[in-house]
């Protein structure tokens, strides 16, 4: 799922922000001192720091769905939160600057992956690959860049939401259009009960052999 998640995402940024690959590369690369110092090219990394299961869109369950008088069931994965730090490494901070503006614009207005950029198990998932900024109490990426062994720089936290798999879907039977109910009042045996009992009899529970009051005859 994350490779290709990764694959959409750089589509979606080249055609829409757009950065053409002639002019800028895309990776996802760890932005350390290592990665940084093999750059020959103005680039945009989006480094993957956290993966957990989304709090707010925690809900799964089935889901029954009729597609031209097909019934199917479908079990809904948990959604999975993805976290990247966007940065942008280019040669004069202006370039970084303009180019960081402009991925903050797109991001800041597009509230999924369009399905056209979509690649590999993303395509079938059934719902969205949902898009947003970071809020402003989220992680302080200050804790970060010391491990990593490069100066703080300008970056963004680009959320990812999706589920963790495609749906499994299962055929299911029609449902029933019509439900027949009985009514039967224990105080008021029906006719066929006060037809079927001997005189003298008494009813007994589910099970017991019936029981007759008084002597029987015998031949």
């Amino acid at each position: 799922m994350l490779s290709s998640l990764e694959g959409s995402l750089r589509e979606f940024l080249r055609a829409d922000v757009p950065l053409r690959a002639e002019d800028v590369d895309i990776e996802f690369g760890t932005p350390n001192k290592e990665w940084s110092s093999r750059l020959t090219r103005s680039t945009v990394n989006l480094f993957l720091f956290d993966i957990r299961r989304s709090v707010n869109r925690a809900i799964t369950g089935l889901s029954t769905r009729e597609v031209g008088g097909n019934y199917t069931r479908a079990f809904r994965a948990p959604m999975i939160k993805v976290r990247y730090l966007v940065t942008v490494w280019t040669a004069e901070p202006a370039d970084e600057h303009r180019v960081l503006g402009d991925l903050l614009r797109l991001v800041a207005v597009s509230s999924e992956v369009p399905e056209v950029h979509l690649a590999g198990d993303l395509i079938n998932l059934g719902n969205p690959v949902e898009l947003a900024l970071g809020a402003e109490d989220g992680t302080r990426f200050g804790d970060l860049w010391g491990p990593l062994g490069v100066a703080p720089r300008a970056c963004l936290e680009l959320i990812v939401t999706v589920p963790a798999s495609s749906p499994l879907v299962t055929d299911v039977p029609q449902p029933p259009e019509e439900v027949g109910v009985g009514l039967n009042d224990r105080n008021q045996p029906s006719r066929e009960s006060r037809t079927s009992r001997r005189p003298g009899q008494i009813d007994e529970p589910t099970g017991a052999p019936a029981r007759s009051l008084g002597p029987t005859e015998t031949e």
